[in-house]
């Protein structure tokens, strides 16, 4: 993210981003400035932003949505059982290797809205509580990651 968008995000009071894709399932602080080359790394600065999880594969419109671009489909139209067992098992994975992840699923009206796939969202969410999921807002699950203390350090000039 660079220094301009960073700096108009905080301007207009956002807490979180969910952009940069940088991690499936654990929130982390946004850092301004790395240096990444073959032969060095350095970190930039810390923000006050928090980055949350987000990824493609929680997103129900590359499963549902069929897309012709230059004449390379992408499939969609996918099975909702097909999908509903790729959620579950991401949640599982996430469970057993993380003691507090969490888990951003996308679902857009339009996509999702379909009666069959309504269908689905529903035995998604019994199945996910049946494994002990608990659901949330981002701007909840942001603030509870804020408040962590392992968390709080933060640039000052951000």
């Amino acid at each position: 993210m660079s220094p301009a968008t960073m700096s108009l995000l905080l301007e207009y009071g956002f807490a979180y981003d969910s952009s940069l894709m940088a991690d499936d399932y654990t929130p982390y602080r946004v850092r301004v400035g790395d240096i990444l080359t073959p032969d060095v790394t350095k970190l930039g600065k810390t923000t006050r932003l928090i980055e949350m999880p987000v990824s493609w594969s929680l997103d129900d419109f590359p499963h549902f949505e069929p897309v012709r671009l230059d004449g390379n489909p992408q499939a969609g139209l996918r099975r909702t059982d097909d999908v509903l067992a790729n959620l579950v098992d991401d949640f599982r994975f996430m469970a057993q290797e993380l003691e507090d992840g969490v888990m951003t699923y996308t679902f857009h009206p339009l996509v999702i809205g379909r009666g069959h796939r309504m269908l689905m969202l529903a035995r998604l969410i019994d199945e996910l509580r049946s494994l002990g999921a608990t659901f949330d807002r981002l701007d909840h699950a942001a603030a509870e990651f804020a408040r962590s203390p392992a968390h709080e350090a933060i640039a000052e000039d951000w």
